[in-house]
């Protein structure tokens, strides 16, 4: 923009010079003598060339370019505000953390095939255990939302995520009711992996305090993948040591709907480079699984009478982590 450079140096050089007028120096149609247009300016005494330049230069120093200089502003600013303004657009994280989950119920139900049928209905409650997670997500992030005229502003964004989780269910349950078997208990083990995937709706926080740093809070829903496997369910009362009632295939698996809420903290550390923690609350709804049947053969209990498939409910599981990570923004 050679214009604006000349009419910025006029601002701060000029005194007392001949006034001209801003429309000639825009239009390229100022001259002294025989010089020619401002940019393709020619001096014949190569000596006096820079103090003829100057002299050029500061006599556009006038009352129409004090003008022209805040309404050139003007026009420029913007373009330098929207980078402030900018989303992050697509931007890809990777994250893992731990927590535990509460208490949730389990149910076992089975037979004994026997002549009649001894039914088993056996309630419990698996207690509150360790959790560890790991994943990523892919996301896009809108332009401000700005509060009226204020520096505040949110930023929307969308993001899919896949993660898994792990965590070791174990319960004692009862069955009061088992016909011949008064107070019959069970210890079940229930070694649980999930794949977890969710669509979020998040809310980025820019505040006048920083741009590099951003609360955000967000949601979602989806579902989870659930596997149980190796689990065992060995009867403690009357006593059975060394038997899983699920020998005979000890692995299940199914799926559940999965909702999530999260509150963090991401701060920029690079370009398109940032760190984040947060907090995050899961909850994955009731699933249901089918074991295999008791065998006695090859067990401290050959002659055990067989049953039927067993038959597992897990209540719904609330789960509570923490979690860090990166991401970068494309």
């Amino acid at each position: 923009m050679p214009r604006l450079y000349h009419i910025i140096f006029a601002k701060m050089s000029a005194t007392n010079f001949p006034a001209k007028s801003i429309g000639a120096l825009t239009a390229g149609k100022y001259t002294i003598g025989s010089l020619g247009p401002l940019g393709s300016t020619r001096f014949s005494n190569k000596k006096d060339n820079l103090f003829k330049q100057a002299r050029f230069i500061m006599a556009a120093f006038t009352p129409k370019t004090l003008l022209a200089i805040p309404v050139v502003s003007l026009l420029v600013s913007p373009c330098f505000a929207a980078d402030s303004t900018d989303g992050r657009g697509i931007y890809l994280g990777l994250f893992g953390g731990g927590g535990s989950s509460t208490s949730t119920s389990v149910h076992q139900s089975g037979a004994v095939l026997t002549n009649p049928l001894t039914p088993v209905n056996a309630r419990g409650n698996a207690g509150s255990t360790g959790v560890a997670i790991g994943g990523a997500h892919l996301g896009y992030e809108w332009g401000n939302l700005n509060f009226g005229e204020s520096d505040w502003a949110l930023r929307p964004a969308a993001e899919i995520e896949g993660y898994y989780l792990g965590n070791n269910l174990s319960a004692q349950i009862n069955s009061p009711n088992t016909p011949g078997v008064p107070n019959h208990w069970f210890s079940d083990t229930l070694p649980q992996k999930a794949g977890v995937f969710l669509a979020n709706a998040v809310l980025s926080l820019k505040t006048p305090f920083s741009d590099a740093v951003f609360p955000y809070i967000g949601g979602g829903v989806g579902g989870a993948i659930l596997s149980l496997d190796g689990a065992n369910s060995e009867q403690i009362n009357p006593p059975e040591p060394g038997l899983n009632h699920f020998n005979s295939s000890p692995n299940a698996s199914n799926s559940a709907f999965a909702a999530t809420a999260k509150v963090g903290l991401r701060g920029e550390i690079y370009k398109r480079l940032s760190l984040f923690v947060e907090y995050r609350y899961l909850y994955i709804d009731s699933s249901s699984y089918t074991f295999g049947s008791t065998v006695g053969a090859g067990t401290p209990f050959p002659n055990h009478s067989p049953t039927s498939n067993w038959g597992v409910t897990v209540g719904g599981q609330n789960f509570n982590m923490g979690v860090a990570g990166f991401e970068f923004s494309f």
